[in-house]
């Protein structure tokens, strides 16, 4: 069962992960190249933005489940949920892209993708929850090996959002920061991660 949920859960990551570049489209051949890729830039940066931020949580979701030893009907049902929102995430970022070049309700886009990843950020909260709270986890190991950054991403994330949300309302360019940034952060977090091993901290 375990095998099954993993499978399933990397099958919507690539998808997802794989639409996204779908809407970068190769300039006129016509016309000059380089302002052309340029005038693309909103859909780079969108690109960018939702990448990280899908293979951060994929990163996530794989050290969990390294710990994961057994599944029950809660787990199956929460995890569900999270890969809905998950799926999703190509159409809020086309909407972001589409109008930070246009530049027509700039923030209005900004702060719809910010409400996105809140609610992923929840759902994937509720994942762990439940994971802990049904005792599906060789907890023991998993606080001892597992970065705290990535253990404080699911419950910090959602502020980060909740903020950039509100920060997107008067100053998106700023918001796209955030959500460029953050990935970036606990990513590298999560990269530190090794099996079997303790963390920096408890190795100090």
């Amino acid at each position: 069962m375990k095998g099954r949920l993993e499978a399933f859960a990397d099958g919507v990551f690539a998808i997802a992960i794989t639409l996204l570049v779908f809407e970068i489209k190769i300039p006129p051949s016509d016309g000059p190249l380089l302002p052309g890729l340029v005038a693309q830039w909103a859909f780079f940066a969108a690109y960018v933005a939702s990448f990280l931020q899908i293979g951060v949580y994929w990163m996530s979701h794989h050290i969990a489940s390294t710990y994961l030893q057994r599944v029950d009907g809660r787990l199956l049902f929460v995890n569900l949920l999270f890969l809905l929102t998950i799926a999703f995430i190509p159409f809020p970022t086309e909407l972001l892209a589409d109008r930070l070049s246009s530049g027509v309700d700039m923030n209005i886009a900004m702060a719809l993708y910010g409400l996105w990843m809140l609610l992923t950020a929840a759902t994937a909260a509720a994942v762990l929850v439940v994971i802990l709270h049904d005792d599906l986890m060789d907890n023991a190991a998993y606080m001892r090996e597992a970065p705290a950054a990535l253990t404080r991403r699911y419950w910090l994330g959602g502020a980060v959002y909740a903020i950039a949300v509100i920060v997107a309302l008067v100053a998106p360019l700023v918001a796209l920061v955030f959500y460029l940034v953050g990935p970036i952060y606990y990513g590298i977090e999560a990269a530190r991660w090794r099996p079997g091993q303790r963390t920096a901290r408890e190795a100090a």
